[in-house]
């Protein structure tokens, strides 16, 4: 990795918000809201992690985030993208654990089950919305899936 890079990814974010929780059983899976980022274009992206040990991409046929729906707003799901974070970034390396550790910095108690999760391969789960935002949501925050359950995202 290169100082470049590093400050490339660090410019990057304008806004976080963080929204730690568990959330409601997915295909078995248990997933964790991170919380909201606001990138300098205005691209909202909203970070999940799932249980240690499993992948949090989302597999054909089974249910996935389709929309979210904030302050009156309803933005569609643009992208999904999943990775495992790993401790060598010389060779692989993206954004993800920047903007983990951006979210995850504002957090005042991080609950104890979330705090004991190895970031060696935690599978990290990157929403991005469709559509430019120019501040993070407020309220309440739903995520729906394709099946028709939603997740309640509250502050």
């Amino acid at each position: 990795m290169t100082v470049g890079a590093l400050a490339h990814f660090a410019r990057n974010i304008r806004a976080v918000q963080p929204r730690i929780q568990k959330l409601p059983l997915c295909d078995g899976r248990v997933y964790w809201s991170v919380g909201f980022l606001l990138e300098p274009d205005g691209r909202m992206k909203f970070l999940l992690v799932c249980e240690q040990g499993r992948t949090a991409a989302f597999q054909p046929g089974n249910a996935y985030p389709t929309q979210l729906e904030t302050d009156g707003v309803v933005y569609p799901v643009d992208i999904i993208n999943t990775s495992a974070l790993w401790m060598n970034m010389e060779e692989r390396f993206n954004g993800l654990p920047f903007q983990l550790a951006a979210v995850l910095s504002k957090v005042p108690e991080i609950p104890e089950e979330l705090c004991g999760m190895s970031l060696h391969g935690l599978s990290v789960c990157e929403i991005v919305l469709a559509g430019a935002v120019y501040a993070l949501p407020a309220g309440t925050a739903e995520v729906i899936l394709s099946d028709g359950q939603r997740w309640t995202l509250t502050v």
